[in-house]
């Protein structure tokens, strides 16, 4: 990749010359640009070299400019001996202006310059009034009363090494970056280290970090590929994103105690590391940290860690066996994919959910003990640990997702028939017999994602009382089942759940379900029989079926809890709909496309709205939310959105028509929410909030607060509102203090 990098670089460099000669005169073998009265140092047919003397002033066509600026890649791409010489009228120099000059070696600034200078024969620019030095070449010496190197100063100039002074405290972004540094001597002085300030130096093989540096920024010595000795500062308190990512010759590294996170890919593809001393204090470990660090033999994990990012030692093949600390809360999916020569997991007691992929792939892992703390195992857990014949599940684990123990031993070697993982019905092994009656055990908590799917010779199954959840698929193409009926425990059903059982002519599903995932119930007679219109399934608004006639009016029935994904998507005789305060969940496109809808109202009940929910709904002109606390609330991507009808990607949709509703003093709220803010051309606090039975204070919660509240009212101590009139006789008194307790007690405060 950084050869490609290279190439293309010197490939430009070459087209340059015969592409870009876009100057207004020249002089001397100067090219400039006119701005104005000014005149601006610019690039033109051929590349300087040698000695560049800048005048302060230029004459063109009988006028007389002062030369006041350098401009962007004035001097780029200058291979052959060069040295500069700036006047004392020059008071601009933009970014890039001697970008990959390898061929400079001399920079003079003119002593009476007010704005920059070139003090101690330094060769290098210096911006006087900060002393900042901002332009660098391969033969400058640093000044000792130089504070700050500015972005880029140094990038792909030629330098082979470097001393920084101890008065320097800042390194900005870029500020070495594309050399052929084979040295650095970094100041004691430096407490911030720019982005990429060291990235792509490739003959950089050691560095010291003084103890001085706090913060160092993402990519900071980003494909530095020959850097095999890392000595990091005892005052830094982060690895940043990417900061060794492609260091592939990398041994080692020992973090120091002051670090208490390292972000996203810090030390990916690493393949040299062996070994690695975490921080005492770390309690982060980011996205991908270790990818692909395949010679990484051991690791430590400190007992104060408490985050493992997604993929964080994914194809570590060198590591052996793995102790996780019970301060570890959350791992990452997919943390130790391809692990294959992990044989020995101790996992965290504090764990939760294995999560999706965690250790897919992990060939040479022989056995599992599942602690008491986890409640669920998602998708392809240990799908393909191909050793792993050991299992120890504990019945707290009541979900298992989709293929989590396929490919392995342990599940190669259980019995044809219901495998159970803890207390969920994870998967039918083998093929159900023709005319089989399946009675799950009491106890089991879920059915697992395509757990009996595709199995025509189910004809009955029995669910018992402590049924909560159905997965995805679990029942499909079930064609033997005619009947089912859900005990009142069960929550969730998952999309597809009973997707094309055509025989399942009766379905009885209790208020207990709250959620209903799409197409649960597609081709059964018993949703093709529904009457068309609005299907619930539970307190789930399931879907529209039929064809909605022109200028619709819906009311959802009060007790509704959801509106499943894509319930009432492209109907655009949808004209009104009235969402009740009961619901919580706005299902991915549940109206999408609904161009006939002009106005809504959105509860404040609502805690989640799913993807391109109103996506689309073009006729929109006002929306009234009645949320208060947008922090509650899942929030998915474009809800809102709308196509302008063209695919011009210029051709945006106009939303200076629509106007948001929000509750009074949420307008600032609504404004600085990506989700809400860019959907509208106008955002009006003109609302009263729901008043929720009880929240005399107002703070969208019912607790002892509020009794203090009615209390301080009754007491004079503050006015009254008529939250705290929550018996609603009209006056405040212990009766309304009274009513608050109950409402705790009766747990309906939310």
């Amino acid at each position: 990749m950084k050869q490609f990098f290279r190439f293309s670089l010197l490939l430009l460099a070459l087209l340059l010359p015969a592409s870009a000669t876009a100057f207004d005169f020249e002089v001397d073998g100067i090219y400039y640009d006119i701005n104005g009265n000014e005149a601006t140092v610019t690039y033109g047919t051929n590349r300087y070299a040698g000695d560049v003397i800048i005048p302060s002033a230029v004459t063109h066509d009988g006028v007389t400019y002062p030369v006041t600026t350098i401009g962007q890649h004035a001097f780029r791409y200058c291979f052959n001996p060069l040295s500069v010489t700036l006047p004392s009228t020059v008071v601009t120099i933009v970014d890039e202006a001697f970008f990959n000059s390898l061929g400079l070696s001399g920079i003079t600034v003119d002593s009476g310059n007010p704005k920059f200078d070139s003090r101690d024969g330094c060769n290098a620019i210096i911006e006087t009034s900060t002393n900042t030095l901002i332009v660098g070449c391969k033969c400058t010496v640093i000044p000792n009363t130089v504070t700050s190197i500015g972005d880029r100063a140094f990038d792909a100039c030629g330098l082979t090494s470097i001393d920084i002074p101890n008065s320097v405290t800042t390194i900005g972004s870029n500020a070495f970056s594309h050399n052929g540094l084979t040295s650095v001597t970094i100041g004691n002085s430096v407490t911030t280290i720019g982005d990429n300030a060291f990235s792509q130096c490739d003959n950089l093989t050691s560095v010291d970090i003084p103890n001085s540096v706090i913060t160092m920024g993402g990519y900071v010595f980003w494909g530095c590929s020959g850097l095999t000795n890392v000595t990091l500062g005892n005052s830094l308190t982060a690895i940043s994103d990417h900061a060794f990512d492609q260091c592939s010759n990398l041994t080692s590294v020992e973090i120091p105690n002051s670090v208490t996170a390292i972000g996203d890919e810090a030390f990916a593809a690493c393949r040299a590391m062996t070994s690695v001393t975490l921080s005492n204090s770390l309690t982060s470990i980011g996205n991908n940290v270790f990818w692909n660090c395949n010679n990484l033999a051991s690791i430590t994990l400190p007992n104060s860690l408490t985050t493992i990012g997604i993929g964080a030692f994914w194809n570590c093949g060198g590591l052996t066996s793995l102790v996780i600390p019970n301060s570890v809360t959350t791992i990452g999916s997919s943390a130790f994919l391809a692990c294959s020569g992990l044989t020995s997991v101790t996992l965290s007691n504090s764990l939760t959910s294995i999560n999706d992929g965690l250790f897919d792939s992990c060939t040479g892992l022989t056995s599992i003990e599942i602690p008491n703390s986890v409640t669920s195992i998602e998708d392809e857990a240990f799908a393909g640990c191909s050793s792993l014949s050991s299992v120890t599940i504990p019945n707290s684990v009541i979900i298992v997702g989709q293929a989590a123990f396929a490919g392995t031993p342990w599940f190669d070697n259980q019995p044809d028939g219901l495998v159970y993982v803890g207390l969920a019905a994870y998967e039918y092994k083998g093929t159900i017999p023709d005319g089989t009656s399946i009675i799950l055990k009491e106890g089991t908590a879920s059915v697992s994602d395509y757990a009996f799917a595709h199995n025509s010779g189910l004809t009955s199954i029995t669910l018992p009382n402590s049924v909560i959840a159905i997965g995805v698929a679990a029942f499909q193409e079930c064609s033997g089942l005619t009947s089912l009926t859900l005990p009142n425990s069960v929550a969730s059903i998952g999309q597809w759940a009973f997707r094309d059982c055509s025989s399942l002519s009766s379905v009885e599903i209790p208020e207990s379900v709250t959620a209903v995932g799409y197409a649960a119930f597609s081709g059964t007679p018993w949703y093709n029989n529904q009457p068309d219109g609005v299907v619930y399934a539970g307190l789930a608004l399931y879907a529209y079926k039929g064809t909605m006639p022109d200028a619709t009016s819906i009311i959802l029935k009060d007790g509704t809890v959801s509106i499943t994904d894509y319930a009432f998507g492209n109907r655009s005789g949808l004209t009104s709909v009235t969402l009740p305060n009961t619901l919580t969940t706005i299902g991915m496109e549940a109206f999408s496309e609904c161009s006939g809808l002009t106005t809504l109202t959105i509860p404040g009940s609502v805690t989640s709205i799913g993807d391109g929910a109103f996506w689309d709904c073009r006729g929109l002109t006002d929306v009234y939310s009645y949320i208060a606390d947008l922090s509650k609330v899942k929030n998915g991507r474009t809800v809102f959105a709308a196509w302008s009808g063209s695919w011009i990607p210029e051709d945006t949709f106009d939303y200076s028509g629509r106007t948001l509703h929000v509750p009074q003093g949420k307008a600032d709220a609504y404004q600085a929410d990506e989700h809400w803010n860019p959907y509208f051309g106008l955002i009006v606090d003109d609302l009263m909030p729901d008043i929720l039975p009880g929240d005399v204070n107002s703070d969208l919660e019912v607790n002892i607060a509020d009794i203090n509240a009615v209390i301080s009212i009754i007491l004079g101590e503050n006015s009254g509102t008529t939250a705290a009139d929550v018996n609603g006789d009209g006056e405040i008194n212990i009766a309304d203090i009274n009513a608050v307790i109950a409402i705790i007690l009766s747990g309906t405060k939310n």
